[in-house]
Order: C-alpha cells, then sequence, then structure tokens
C-alpha cells in the first residue's frame, strides 16, 4: 500500500478524492461503522438540534472536485427549516461524494498502534488486521481534551472542558446559575446557547476575542490572561483571584461552575516515536 489515511471525515474524504484522482494506492481506515457516527460526535452532537436555524453560515461546504467548490445548501438548492432533514441531506451528501469518486474506506476498523519496520515502511495494527504502507496521512483531527496543567485551581471539583458534556448535562446545571468558561477556542455555540436558554450568566475568559462570533447578551467575553489567576473552590462556589483579591467580571465574583473551552490537540498515542529500537538487530 502506497498511502493509508486514517480517519474519514471531511478531510480524509478529501485526501481520497486526490489519491483516486491520480491512481495512488492507498486506503481509509475508519474507526466508526458509517458517516452517521462520525459526524454525530463533530458536527451534528445533540445540542445541535436544539439549537438549529436555516439560515445559518453554512460552514460544511468544504469539498472540492477541482471543477468548482462544492456548496452543500446551494449544490441541493434546499433551504432546510428541520434539522433532521439537514443533517440526513448532509450525510447523503458525502455518501454520493465517497460513492462518485469511487473512494476506498474501510469502517469499523479502529487504528492501535504505528511503527516502522527496518524497511522504513509504516506498520499499522488495526483491531482487524494489520496494513503496510509508505506514508501516512492522518486525518483524525484534533482530538484529545486539553486540560492546561499551569492553571492554579485549588478545589475538589474536577474542573472539565466543556466538550465532554451533552444536552442533558448542561441543562442539569439549573436555571440562573453564574458560569465560567476559561478559553475560547473551540465552536461551542450550540452549548452556549443552551446554558443561556436558562436565563444562566456567562462569562468567558479568553486570549482571542477578536475570533468570537457569540452575539448574546448574558454572554460576556473578557480579554483576559488567565494563565496568571487562581481558582478557588470554596462552599460549592468558584472564585477568581488574582493576588490576594477576588476578581469582579461584569460584577460577578463567584461562579456556580466552572469550565474548559481550550484548544483541542493531537491524540500521538498511537504513534511508537521511537521508532529506531526496531533496529537494533541490524548488523552493519
Amino acid at each position: 500500500m502506497s498511502v493509508v489515511v486514517i480517519g474519514a471525515g471531511i478531510s480524509g474524504i478529501q485526501f481520497g478524492y486526490y489519491l483516486e484522482k491520480y491512481k495512488i494506492n492507498y486506503i481509509i481506515l475508519e474507526k466508526e461503522s458509517n458517516l452517521d457516527n462520525i459526524l454525530k460526535k463533530n458536527i451534528f452532537n445533540e445540542t445541535y438540534s436544539n439549537t438549529f436555524t436555516s439560515n445559518e453560515e453554512d460552514n460544511y461546504s468544504l469539498l472540492c472536485d477541482e471543477i468548482h467548490k462544492i456548496n452543500f445548501k446551494k449544490y441541493y438548492n434546499l433551504n432546510f427549516t428541520d434539522y433532521y432533514d439537514y443533517r440526513k441531506s448532509y450525510i447523503d451528501y458525502l455518501n454520493d461524494y465517497i460513492t462518485n469518486y469511487n473512494l476506498k474506506i474501510i469502517f469499523n476498523t479502529k487504528v492501535l498502534k504505528i511503527t516502522k519496520n527496518i524497511n522504513n515502511e509504516f506498520n499499522i495494527l488495526t483491531d482487524k488486521k494489520i496494513y503496510k504502507a509508505l506514508r501516512i496521512i492522518v486525518a483524525s483531527g484534533k482530538n484529545k481534551i486539553n486540560i492546561p496543567k499551569n492553571l492554579n485551581y485549588f478545589g475538589k471539583t474536577n474542573l472539565t472542558h466543556i466538550l465532554s458534556f451533552m444536552k442533558n448535562d448542561l441543562l442539569s446545571i439549573g436555571k440562573n446559575k453564574n458560569i465560567l468558561i476559561i478559553g475560547n477556542e473551540n465552536n461551542i455555540i450550540d452549548k452556549i446557547k443552551l446554558l443561556t436558554s436558562n436565563y444562566n450568566n456567562l462569562i468567558i475568559l479568553s486570549k482571542n476575542v477578536q475570533i468570537n462570533k457569540i452575539k448574546n447578551y448574558r454572554t460576556k467575553i473578557i480579554d483576559f490572561e488567565y494563565d496568571y489567576i487562581k481558582i478557588i473552590e470554596k462552599n460549592n462556589k468558584f472564585y477568581v483571584i488574582e493576588g490576594n483579591e477576588i476578581i469582579n467580571f461584569c460584577k460577578i465574583d463567584s461562579y456556580d461552575k466552572v469550565f474548559f473551552n481550550t484548544e483541542l490537540f493531537f491524540n500521538g498515542d498511537i504513534f511508537v516515536t521511537k521508532f529506531h529500537i526496531l533496529c537494533t538487530n541490524i548488523h552493519l
């Protein structure tokens, strides 16, 4: 095999198009059983159904066939009013793309480890078999939760990344709560809408306010270097401390819930990094 692509999301599918076009021997490996399951974890998570509007910016028309950039809504000439129609049509759109260009995808195949052999080939160990390839394209995205280690936190509650929370988790927080979100790195607008629908007040500490697209009077974005603060939990309340003083953001001095929304990073655990160990038996 010349190339193994890991991941059959948007990037993996696009890579497959070019590999197929130029007649390069390849295969795409995907751990999920179908596209629907992939998109549920990325684009169409369960909170999205409550916040869907048909006039939202189309962020998912990313596939290209070099003739024209395919815009999903214009391509199908559809005006969606229902979330489930949108989701089904988008999956049909991707499946049509895969079928039209004869992309080679193997679903239900989880990559466990990647090593190199003495011939400088990659061995891709999966839960089904071992594949060999000259090149690997990792299209699995940034998929590992990043909990900053340099944030000073003193409390008994484990602070968690907001991407780990689903609709019911967020709604169970209750109404009229003060919520602090540390970081503004991911697209969590759907989750913010759910939180503010319960009349909660949100403060977001961010180092990159300029990229924010949130427009909600109960959500305040604060340009703040949060590496230099402390968060203290006391009597089931959270306080932001700088020096010995409690910081008051927008007249809020304590919070009922704290989330991280820091940037995800690539999970490289599948790679055996010390490839040279495999070559120790070679006699020169």
